[in-house]
């Protein structure tokens, strides 16, 4: 390969530098309209600091942070069209994901991080009052940890999954679960790459939110579409290309799908 090929439109290092961008772009959008950036300049407010506004900030904080299960919801749509390869418009798929499931996105956040916080307020309760407990805080304790855990694996694909298919609250939280325990190396994983972006932000560096989570967000998608491929009958794409004048492909396609996969309805890329 020539360097002019190498460098050229079709050339990989266009390619790379095209998927970088993406990236790059997705990640500030998902900075943007997720809240990270609206808690900052929320921080740097001049306002006068008493209880009343203490309370006031936390309550802000909250309801900004729960912008990240829309974001996050956008930003798996996006960087799923790219590793389905299909034409991508990053702003446009962002936005058009970040509206359509806006409220059922807030919801599911919502409803994580209420259980977070009551099971890690309750840990603290717990180790504050150890003597109270005894012998019971060392089998309370790993089974609440059990449950967190259990609910960061399904957090991982809970907005991967509504970002790739149209269904219930209830049957996101109840796909996701299965999902995540019936392809544990995959949800190792995105785990992984979850605590890294997190663990970057808090004991690296805070430039390390310009990249890290739209990076964790890409290599998760190409990991999970792999996932949502064992949903998706080999009779579904043969639908796909079939036009035989008369013959209902969609809702052939639809009895298929539900055979398979009990609720999940429809893709996204059918309900556009």
């Amino acid at each position: 390969m020539t360097f002019k090929e190498i460098v050229g439109i079709d050339g990989p290092f266009s390619k790379i530098g095209t998927v970088l961008f993406e990236i790059f772009y997705c990640n500030f959008l998902w900075l943007l309209l997720g809240g990270p950036i609206a808690i900052i300049i929320y921080n740097y407010l001049p306002i006068p600091l008493n209880q009343a506004t203490y309370i006031l900030g936390l309550v802000v904080m909250f309801v900004l942070g729960l912008h990240l299960g829309p974001a996050t919801t956008a930003a798996f749509s996006a960087m799923g069209k790219r590793q389905r390869k299909e034409e991508t418009y990053t702003f446009r798929d962002f936005w058009h994901s970040y509206k359509q499931n806006y409220k059922q996105a807030m919801v599911i956040m919502l409803i994580f991080a209420v259980i977070f916080s009551i099971l890690a307020y309750a840990i603290w309760l717990e180790v504050a009052n150890s003597g109270l407990f005894g012998k019971m805080l060392y089998v309370v304790i790993p089974v609440q940890a059990f449950v967190i855990i259990e609910l960061v694996f399904t957090l991982t694909y809970a907005f991967a999954l509504l970002a790739r298919f149209e269904m219930t609250t209830k049957n996101v939280f109840k796909y996701a679960f299965m999902m995540a325990n019936k392809h544990l190396p995959t949800t190792i994983i995105c785990v992984a790459f979850l605590v890294a972006s997190i663990a970057a932000f808090l004991f690296w560096n805070m430039a390390s939110s310009l990249f890290m989570p739209g990076v964790s967000v890409y290599i998760c998608s190409m990991l999970l579409e792999r996932v949502f491929r064992n949903y998706m009958p080999d009779e579904d794409e043969k639908f796909e290309e079939e036009q035989v004048e008369g013959y209902d492909i969609d809702a052939e396609r639809q009895a298929i799908i539900d055979r398979y996969t009990g609720k999940i309805s429809q893709s996204e890329d059918d309900r556009k």
